[in-house]
């Protein structure tokens, strides 16, 4: 239960100073970020260490170092962490320096392994830069300046060019890992969110009268803001791919949670008045701040891979659209924006904190989190198709929801999840919505059928 007690806590817990690991290079040039088992086994820079895998080195303080050592022997791989001091850091890296200067030349097999710059994420990232300033970010640059009466061709074909051209220049010689491509392609998305939510805060209820061109000037200048802060705080702290998509959907519904808020408050969905429009920004605003500073929590709880965050992100959207399918099956000509929205944040935090529960010791792949997405649209489909089909408009939202969750459920049961060395939660829950249908044999040897969920809580 440690992540529903960080979520309802988060503001006092943000304030409280905690050490945080940052991976730093074994160089001084800044490039060799892990000793491999064929670097190490050739010049013996770590010793004393049966079945080496890899190395890593984290700093916690400015004098204070952990040395993480990777080892396996008879298939059972453990993590070992050395603690170092400075000297210790030193000594290791004066050993890495005259290995280095004495090893032969760069195209060395594995000096160039270890020592080329990651660019693991550079192919996403310029791939988003490209789509988003052709299909966004012109656009909205165009009104900003000239008004709707333009002729927005020019700066779109401008502008895609550029979003490819000034990216890929700029980080030719610069590490773009996958961390950092999907850090900064959040911000370049949300941060065309945040200005709009600015826009409300500044201009109240007329931020989207007529040509809304204070509004899409603000989304232009903090998405292109945001786009590059997420890249540098990701290359400076070696963010993982999953810690950035933990950050990206938290932050993300954030703001869903703060915009639902004004909702609740005002019991209208649109910013018709100044009062809820300017408050809607504000919390939207306050609402991703916090949710970044409960994704950041989250990933130092538990561990990430970009599939895990994928079902995070899916198991969050489930609970944020559970209260309104609900009370549009039930009652749709007279829905309570209030009661929807209040709801709507409560399913909204037990979405994502289930999903937390959900992934806790294992390891989905990216395969499997792309599946789920896929599984969770095609079960909509289905189940919208069958609304369809009997012809009842009533039934559309829970038909199509409850698609959509079984399908999301068959995509769990068909997923290889890689099981965690390690897991820090007391809560396991697994489900199996085929289990049903399939027979396994009990602890007497009797054929039963599998069950649809199960839960274990280690005291």
């Amino acid at each position: 239960m440690r992540t529903l007690l960080i979520i309802v806590a988060f503001i006092a817990s943000s304030l409280i100073a905690t050490a945080q690991e940052v991976q730093v290079p074994f160089d001084r040039n800044g490039k060799v970020f892990v000793i491999s088992k064929t670097f190490n086994e050739k010049y013996s820079i770590i010793t004393g260490v049966d079945g080496f895998v890899e190395a890593r080195l984290f700093k916690l303080t400015i004098d204070s170092y952990n040395l993480e050592i990777i080892s396996e022997v008879v298939g059972q791989r453990s993590r070992n962490i050395r603690p170092l001091t400075q000297a210790g850091v030193d000594s290791l890296r004066e050993k890495l320096v005259q290995v280095l200067e004495t090893a032969p030349a760069p195209q060395d097999e594995e000096l160039v392994e270890i020592g080329e710059l990651d660019q693991s994420g550079r192919t996403a990232l310029l791939w988003g830069s490209t789509l988003w300033s052709l299909f966004y970010y012109g656009t909205a640059t165009s009104i900003a300046i000239s008004g709707e009466d333009s002729s927005p061709a020019v700066p779109i074909l401008l502008a895609g060019g550029l979003g490819y051209l000034v990216p890929a220049l700029l980080t030719n010689n610069a590490p773009v890992t996958e961390g950092a491509a999907s850090l900064a392609l959040g911000g370049m998305f949300q941060g065309t969110l945040h200005g709009y939510a600015l826009a409300l805060l500044i201009q109240g209820s007329s931020a989207f009268d007529d040509t809304p061109r204070v509004a899409l000037g603000l989304s232009v200048l903090t998405g292109i803001t945001e786009t590059v802060v997420g890249y540098v705080v990701a290359t400076n702290t070696n963010m993982s791919e999953g810690r950035a998509g933990a950050i990206n959907t938290t932050a993300f519904y954030g703001l869903v949670c703060g915009g639902l808020t004004s909702a609740a408050i005002f019991d209208q969905t649109d910013f018709s008045s100044d009062g809820a429009a300017r408050l809607g920004g504000a919390l939207a605003l306050a609402g991703t701040a916090g949710g970044v500073l409960i994704g950041n929590a989250i990933a130092d709880d538990q561990h990430f891979t970009s599939g895990d965050a994928t079902m995070y992100g899916i198991t969050g959207f489930l609970g944020a659209a559970l209260p309104w399918v609900t009370l549009a099956t039930i009652n749709p000509n007279d829905v309570s924006v209030t009661l929807a929205s209040g709801l709507g944040i409560a399913s909204t935090i037990g979405g994502l904190w289930l999903g937390t529960e959900l992934i806790r010791g294992k390891d989905y792949r990216s395969s499997d989190g792309n599946i789920s997405i896929l599984s969770l649209l095609g079960g909509g489909l289905i189940g919208l198709g069958i609304a369809t089909a009997i012809d009842d408009e009533q039934a559309y939202p829970a038909l199509t929801y409850a698609g959509a969750l079984g399908g999301f459920g068959i995509s769990l049961a068909l997923a290889k999840p890689r099981r965690e060395t390690k897991s820090t939660s007391a809560l396991e829950i697994n489900v199996n919505p085929m289990g049903p249908f399939m027979l396994q044999r009990d602890a007497y040897g009797i054929m039963r059928p599998a069950p649809f969920a199960t839960a274990r809580y280690r005291f």
